[in-house]
């Protein structure tokens, strides 16, 4: 046995610098700002979006990306860590993330959404 494939949506990248990225067959994610850290980010929504897939065998909504990217922006602003007296370089704060993304996707039986996170809001509401 050769090891574990997942969904064949889930191997979206192909080495170019693309300001929109899919995801999943009905979610696309685009950004704006360092592709670096878009990169990054574009990374950990598709391993949440397989996650989701393999946990509830259906692709996820928009709403589940903007989570995820959410989270990562989330690991990486920490002040709050900064004043927690820790000497691990684990809990040292980074820098926040230098873009903004819109996740916009299509789910059956919800229509439409288009969300936006930002490293200074976390994550916004869109129009369904």
């Amino acid at each position: 046995r050769g090891p574990a494939e997942g969904p064949s949506w889930a191997s979206g990248d192909d080495g170019e610098a693309e300001k929109i990225a899919k995801i999943a067959p009905n979610v696309a994610l685009g950004h704006s700002g360092l592709s670096g850290d878009a990169r990054q980010a574009v990374g950990k929504a598709r391993l949440a979006a397989v996650s989701w897939w393999m946990k509830y065998g259906i692709t996820p909504t928009a709403d589940v990306v903007a989570e995820a990217v959410a989270d990562a922006a989330c690991a990486f602003d920490g002040f709050d860590r900064l004043f927690s007296g820790s000497d691990d370089p684990e809990d040292r704060p980074a820098r926040p993330l230098g873009c903004a993304f819109l996740a916009a996707g299509w789910f059956r039986g919800r229509g439409a959404s288009v969300l936006h996170v930002d490293p200074a809001e976390r994550r916004g509401g869109g129009a369904q």
